[in-house]
């Protein structure tokens, strides 16, 4: 402990002694400051950058994801697409059979119903209307 007491002394003496040094000194120890705060702050930027440069690359590779998964999910409702419209004009093919046969059968019956009723009206008028649906005036 004593001797950090004569340090400090011989110090306190020293500056005491040579009073023009101490504004040179003084302008020296802030221009080290200086510097140490400039060589923290370009290292600072230096690892800012690089940290903006790896952000950018995680989200250009993200990006990159998610055009490549559009890109698929396109490719995959043009399919669905064409597959919805094969099934579409399968069924309205399905459909323009079975009312044509519909439609054939409907005829037969009323072709029967007409040879069968030959001489009665009424009986032709109240068939007619069962087969066909339609309400028939007498």
């Amino acid at each position: 402990m004593s001797i950090l007491i004569t340090i400090f002394s011989k110090i306190k003496n020293w500056i005491k002694s040579d009073s023009i040094l101490i504004p040179s000194l003084f302008t020296f120890l802030c221009m080290i400051c200086i510097l140490i705060l400039v060589l923290l702050s370009y290292c600072q930027k230096n690892t800012s950058v690089s940290q903006l440069k790896q952000l950018e690359n995680t989200y250009e590779a993200e990006i990159a994801q998610i055009n490549s998964l559009r890109e698929q999910e396109n490719i995959e409702h043009q399919e669905n697409l064409k597959q919805l419209q094969s099934q579409l004009s399968s069924i309205q093919s399905q459909y323009d059979t079975a009312k044509k046969e519909l439609a054939t059968l409907k005829q037969k019956r009323t072709n029967n119903i007409i040879q069968e009723t030959k001489g009665n009206p009424d009986e032709l008028a109240k068939r007619l209307s069962n087969v066909t649906g339609i309400p028939i005036v007498r």
